[in-house]
């Protein structure tokens, strides 16, 4: 409901046959739904943070934020509703059975770290980072199903790299007849420089699906 057509997000909201909502307070889309379960703030609730966005020394930091005040009333955070929820469902080999924890681990596998080495160190973890610029990426083909799509140069060494452009600065009249046309082979203008030239490039699109 905070999205634009706020309306047609409301009437879809409407045709569903059972609506749970998570929030921290009661909101316009909150009113449609047929539960509001309440959820945890940031700082009520334990969050595992991998890098934050603002700088390369900020997006280092790997952080176990601990909860600072205890939640109010019955409210738990988004991340154990769902697991728990999908856990209900039958779906809890897909959520590493309804343990949240172990989902964090899963994701900090890669790093090194552990939530024990987190929880033992609250300002966090930095690890180092190196950052690649590349225009674009294709990995192996082997086995891959991505989609690869690049533009390459294809411009001739005898093209220039800036284009050359002159313009026609004056043009025939319209209504000159074929009559008053100058007989024998036309010769170049002299009020013409050659046209705008331009560098050809060409897309290459390859896709493996």
């Amino acid at each position: 409901m905070a999205h634009g057509d706020s309306a047609r997000g409301r009437d879809a909201l409407r045709t569903l046959d059972f609506h749970v909502h998570l929030d921290l307070f009661m909101s316009p889309t909150g009113e449609q739904a047929d539960i509001v379960l309440p959820v945890t703030g940031a700082f009520e609730a334990e969050g595992l943070n991998i890098g934050f966005e603002v700088s390369q020394e900020a997006q280092s930091l790997v952080q176990l934020r601990a909860p600072l005040v205890p939640p109010v009333g019955e409210a738990r955070s988004d991340i154990e509703v769902i697991f728990d929820l999908a856990t209900r469902l039958g779906l809890g080999e897909h959520f590493f059975g309804g343990d949240v924890g172990a989902g964090w681990s899963f994701q900090l596998a890669p790093s090194g770290v552990t939530l024990q080495q987190l929880r033992d160190d609250p300002a966090g973890i930095r690890l180092p980072l190196e950052t690649r610029h590349r225009g674009w990426y294709a990995a192996s083909t082997a086995g891959s199903n991505r989609v690869r799509n690049w533009i390459s140069p294809a411009i001739p060494p005898s093209v220039p790299a800036a284009p050359t452009s002159t313009w026609c600065s004056a043009r025939r009249p319209a209504t000159r007849s074929a009559a008053a046309r100058p007989s024998g082979p036309r010769s170049a203008r002299s009020d013409c420089s050659p046209k705008m030239t331009m560098p050809k490039r060409s897309r290459h699109v390859s896709s493996e699906l």
